[in-house]
C-alpha cells in the first residue's frame, strides 16, 4: 500500500513546508504556495576522475495546490534560511512532474 504524502501534515509549515511565491509567466499572476524545498548536494566524477559536486534543487507540493495556468519557466521565489538569516532565491520551474497520487515534483533552475 503506497504512503499518502499528499496529506496536510506533510505539507504543514509547522513541519517541513515553506511558503513560496510562484509567478505564472503568461499572466504575471503571483500565488503563495506551500512546498517542501530540497537542494541535495551530490558528488560525481569528471572524465579525469576529479570530484565535482553539484545540486539538484526541487520542490514538492500537493498537485491540487499548483497555481492556475502553471507551466515550465514560471518563476518561483524560495525563502532560504542559513545561519538564522532568510533570503529569497529565485528559480525557474524547469520540469513539473505529477506522480498521479497527489504530489508533484518541480525541478528548479537557479536564476
Amino acid at each position: 500500500m503506497p504512503i499518502n504524502l499528499a496529506n496536510d501534515a506533510f505539507f504543514s509549515t509547522e513541519d517541513f513546508a515553506i511558503i513560496c511565491r510562484w509567478t505564472v509567466s503568461t499572466t504575471n499572476d503571483t500565488y503563495q504556495v506551500k512546498a517542501v524545498f530540497d537542494n541535495q548536494f551530490f558528488e560525481a566524477f569528471d572524465e579525469f576522475g576529479s570530484a565535482v559536486s553539484t545540486s539538484s534543487p526541487v520542490i514538492y507540493m500537493k498537485t491540487n495546490d499548483l497555481p492556475s495556468g502553471h507551466k515550465e519557466n514560471d518563476n518561483i521565489v524560495i525563502p532560504i534560511t542559513t545561519n538564522n538569516i532568510t533570503s529569497d532565491t529565485t528559480y525557474k520551474a524547469k520540469v513539473i512532474e505529477s506522480d498521479g497520487m497527489g504530489v508533484s515534483t518541480i525541478r528548479l533552475q537557479k536564476q
